[in-house]
């Protein structure tokens, strides 16, 4: 239907917004607390978006696409700055493939589990993975500064 297209529509178009912010502040902050707030965001706006409808629930799936999209490629800038020189592309394929691929599996199995006697149970299984998602980034604090600051070649 018209709905479903607007809602993709919406949580890509948050992502293509976000990733430049997102970018930007990670160049100026400390990365470790702009993937909390990456994280934070898409927690806070998937609880928001369960209990909301219409106009606003639809404005929090765009909020949703702007902190979710945008924490993969913090996480890659992440790796960049925590593994020794030489070895930040395989450590990326770890990161895209357990993170991208595996979080693609994963994911919706642990909601089908979670939801797995009604659908009924669908928006309560959202909510124990966005405050899992919130009880890890409170460990995010405990992960030590990586003491550089790079920025990834473009090419190669």
């Amino acid at each position: 239907s018209n709905q479903l297209g607007l809602v993709i529509t919406l949580l890509y178009a948050g992502g293509v917004l976000g990733q430049p912010l997102v970018g930007f502040l990670a160049d100026k902050l400390d990365k470790r607390m702009v993937l909390a707030v990456t994280t934070l965001g898409a927690a806070g706006a998937a609880i928001a978006y369960l209990h909301n409808g219409g106009a606003l629930g639809l404005a929090l799936l765009g909020i949703f696409g702007l902190f979710t999209f945008s924490g993969f490629p913090l996480l890659m800038s992440l790796v960049a700055d925590y593994v020794p020189k030489g070895t930040s592309s395989t450590a990326n394929a770890f990161v895209w493939g357990l993170g991208a691929t595996g979080g693609q599996a994963i994911g919706p199995l642990l909601v089908g589990v979670l939801a797995l006697s009604s659908y009924s149970h669908l928006a309560s299984s959202f909510e124990i993975l966005a405050l899992a998602a919130i009880a890890v980034t409170a460990l995010l604090p405990l992960m030590a500064p990586s003491g550089r600051h790079t920025r990834p070649p473009l090419f190669g």
